[in-house]
């Protein structure tokens, strides 16, 4: 396991302790506990040596929150930063944190499919199944990616978990659901009506936020940036019935208007992607970063007509 060779200075959260990162050295911190009405809600991981923190919004509410560290010390953590599709937050210490720090970088593709769920309870061992996947998040339904993960843990165990591997931040749950991968053996006895179930426990299967999502939030955070923008053209489309994804709406004063997309255009090429459904505009939207001079290919009234188009920039 990962953090095995780290097990002899892991802290536990028992008593609002702050713990250090699994892959941390000896001696340094990473984890706070955050504290509200005297109860621990949540943790919150550093991310630079300015005192920045990273947490997940549902953690508490408000703009401030205190988090205990090692031996029992509070500080005062306030909200510098938010990125409303995925729910994280920048905390700022300011000038409160004192001690040695390791700080979480931003993620990485690829590398090992062990990582650590770290929560109110405690940490938890995850494996990482699929880092390909996609879901709805935001007020604005936005499909972003994500990835699943397993764990033998109930789902509460995961409740404000931060999840991270080695000294990279992963990413904050979105999603769970419990199944097993061998329905259980059953017997039945008619003459005491008792049914008893038998055979490996349940797995939580659960959806995190993906690397990229989680770079452009971190780098937004370091930045110092207090809201989180994502790629935008301001079109929304459908799946059109020939392939490729016809546009429903353009949005007035948007990307997509100012390069002369129009309702009824029918995407069938971004960058040299094929665009074969709706599901493909929007992951190849979220490969793009703002300010990105972009070639698209529609189908217009029977011609194909190249626009070329800049990505702006939207905080849902």
């Amino acid at each position: 396991m990962l953090f095995s060779s780290a097990v002899s200075f892991l802290a536990t959260f028992a008593g609002f302790a702050a713990m250090p990162s699994p892959q941390a050295k000896a001696g340094t911190e990473t984890f706070v506990s955050l504290i509200q009405n005297g109860r621990t809600v949540g943790v919150a991981a550093l991310i630079s040596d300015k005192g920045k923190f990273i947490a997940h919004r549902s953690a508490f509410v408000g703009s401030e929150v205190d988090a205990r560290i090692r031996a029992g010390t509070i500080i005062r953590l306030k909200v510098a930063g938010e990125d409303r599709v995925t729910r994280l937050i920048c905390l700022d210490a300011g000038s409160a944190l004192v001690g040695s720090w390791t700080s979480l970088l931003p993620p990485v593709d690829g590398g090992s499919v062990e990582l650590q769920a770290v929560g109110p309870r405690g940490i938890s061992n995850v494996q990482m199944v699929d880092d390909s996947r996609f879901g709805i998040l935001g007020d604005n339904l936005r499909l972003v990616p994500l990835c699943e993960v397993r764990l033998e843990e109930s789902e509460g165990a995961l409740v404000n978990s931060l999840f991270v591997r080695g000294t990279e931040f992963r990413g904050v749950l979105v999603s769970s659901l419990s199944i097993s991968d061998q329905p259980p053996a059953a017997t039945f006895s008619a003459l005491s009506q008792n049914f008893q179930a038998y055979g490996p426990g349940a797995l939580q299967i659960s959806f995190i936020t993906g690397p990229k999502l989680v770079r452009r939030a971190m780098n937004a955070f370091l930045a110092g940036e207090s809201v989180v923008r994502h790629p935008f053209l301001g079109i929304v489309c459908r799946n059109a019935l020939a392939g490729g994804a016809e546009i429903v709406t353009v949005s007035k004063n948007s990307p997509g208007q100012k390069a002369g997309l129009r309702v009824g255009d029918v995407l069938v090429e971004i960058e040299g992607k094929a665009i074969r459904r709706q599901l493909d505009f929007a992951r190849t939207m979220m490969e793009q970063e703002i300010g990105d001079r972009i070639r698209l290919v529609v189908n217009r009234a029977g011609r194909q007509v190249r626009i070329d188009a800049v990505v702006g920039g939207s905080t849902d």
